[in-house]
């Protein structure tokens, strides 16, 4: 089940958007989609829902869909943005939020569903990567996309995500084999600590900035391989995501 949240002031265009959605999924019926309508961001915020895909308006009065953006970058910081708007002016306001597609009004059905598709796809490879923790009451699954960061702490590994800390109960895997196990947005920084590039917020030359505010430093003789990797793992990230759709 994959969580939409759709956010547009303008009832007539949430009105569009109702059908679009119902006849996205009537196309897709084998996809299980949960659409969630709000008619202003701050609803958006307090709505207390791990969605995994964003459809913001950009011009709604009090916070705007790309300040909306941005706030939900701090806890979406994978999640597939894509903006709806009347005007070209914000399109590289939208990339800096790490929009996915930027489509423009009034809404064209075959650039909305290409959009959705590639958002849909994205979450699914997102969501493919997992590993089970022992934790001390059970098994915990945990997403690599919800992974900020993990560490090895003594014998056994801690794993920081975006709900909390979670403590591995038992010494296996060990950090070499989680290491093998994680996937292409995850970076070492220094011996036994591995972050996951969506989740950078801030890259300076001795530490690195993490959403949730964690601060990890960077080991010396990591420096110059970790900026290159992330400046790389960036424009990959951002040649991969949507053009303006008229």
């Amino acid at each position: 089940m994959l969580r939409i949240a759709i956010c547009d002031d303008r009832r007539d265009d949430l009105f569009k958007l109702r059908g679009l959605i119902r006849e996205y999924q009537k196309m897709r019926p084998g996809l299980e989609l949960e659409p969630c309508f709000y008619s202003c961001a701050s609803d958006v915020l307090d709505a207390g829902v791990l969605f995994d895909i964003f459809m913001l308006d950009i011009l709604m009065p009090g916070l705007n869909g790309i300040e909306l953006g941005r706030e939900l970058r701090t806890t979406f910081p994978a999640a597939p943005i894509l903006y709806l708007t009347v005007s070209r002016e914000f399109a590289l306001d939208s990339y800096r939020t790490e929009a996915m597609s930027y489509l423009l009004k009034p809404l064209d059905q075959q650039a909305v569903f290409h959009a959705l598709d590639q958002a849909v796809e994205r979450c699914r490879t997102e969501c493919a990567g997992a590993i089970a923790v022992h934790v001390d009451d059970g098994i915990r699954r945990i997403f690599f996309w919800e992974l900020i960061y993990a560490e090895a702490s003594g014998r056994k590994l801690c794993y920081h995500t975006l709900t909390g800390q979670v403590n591995a109960a038992l010494r296996q895997p060990t950090f070499a084999q989680l290491w093998e196990i994680l996937d292409g947005r995850f970076l070492l920084v220094r011996r036994g600590c591995a972050v996951n590039m969506d989740c950078i917020e801030f890259l300076g030359d001795t530490a690195v900035e993490l959403t949730g505010g964690h601060q990890i430093v960077i080991a010396r003789d990591r420096r110059a391989a970790v900026r290159q990797a992330y400046l790389a793992y960036c424009h990959r990230r951002f040649s991969a995501g949507g053009a303006v759709h008229a």
